[in-house]
């Protein structure tokens, strides 16, 4: 069986899961600020739990972003570290995806929306339809702002959840969806086994990087290397 660690620290939480052999265990701290002092020690202390040595791991996974540049750089770097250690291969997962997987485990709406604060006004957004309780994106991932985001096609807000914390003020996104989700869950946050249940899949498909292939997915660079391109073109650079 499936032998997996993963790393989740993209928002004010860190948190760290294990599954091994079949069973899932996790610790997690909600300390803003202090992801570098505490994941190391509740890695150690989950494997100690387990027994378990990072040689035996099949892969590390770890919640690639987008969300808190530090927190992102903190996961991917703490990974790539231990599974080059190891001589082991990484998972990078979307921290939205897994933000709506945490959503599919409490909510039973089967769409979710997931809007996350990526602060100067603008949020991290996404939308997923969920099978099986996994998260099927319906759009790209983007950040903008709240007035400006794009729509899922055929959106039914009757089976619609919002989640994360750009939710905390939904004005915005309720009138540029034209209406409020059946449910709101601002709070929720992503998790290292919500990391956990979409790398396993992934491991399954053989699609393992190498450590020093890994990379957060901050996506304010990406959108800026983006327009800085579409503003050479337009130009004829």
């Amino acid at each position: 069986m499936a032998r997996l660690l993963a790393l989740e620290t993209s928002s004010e939480r860190c948190s760290v899961a294990l599954w091994w052999e079949g069973a899932l265990s996790e610790r997690q701290v909600d300390l803003p600020r202090e992801h570098n002092r505490q994941l190391l020690g509740l890695i150690e202390a989950l494997m100690a739990e387990h027994d378990a040595r990072f040689g035996e791991l099949d892969a590390i996974a770890f919640g690639a972003g987008p969300g808190s540049f530090t927190g992102l750089r903190i996961a991917c770097g703490v990974a790539q570290g231990l599974a080059l250690g190891a001589e082991i291969g990484v998972l990078p997962v979307s921290s939205l995806a897994a933000l709506a997987h945490a959503a599919a485990l409490r909510h039973p709406q089967q769409r979710v929306l997931t809007a996350v604060d990526a602060r100067m006004g603008e949020i991290y957004w996404c939308g997923y339809q969920l099978q099986a309780q996994r998260p099927q994106p319906l759009l790209e991932e983007w950040l903008g702002p709240a007035a400006q985001i794009p729509l899922p096609a055929g959106l039914d807000l009757a089976d619609t959840v919002g989640v994360g914390n750009g939710w905390s003020q939904p004005q915005p996104l309720v009138e540029a969806l034209g209406g409020e989700p059946a449910r709101i869950d601002a709070g929720l946050l992503p998790s290292a086994a919500a990391v956990v249940a979409l790398a396993l899949p992934a491991l399954a498909r053989g699609e393992l990087l190498p450590p020093e292939a890994a990379q957060p997915s901050y996506l304010r660079e990406q959108i800026s290397w983006r327009k800085r391109a579409d503003r050479g073109l337009s130009s004829g650079g």
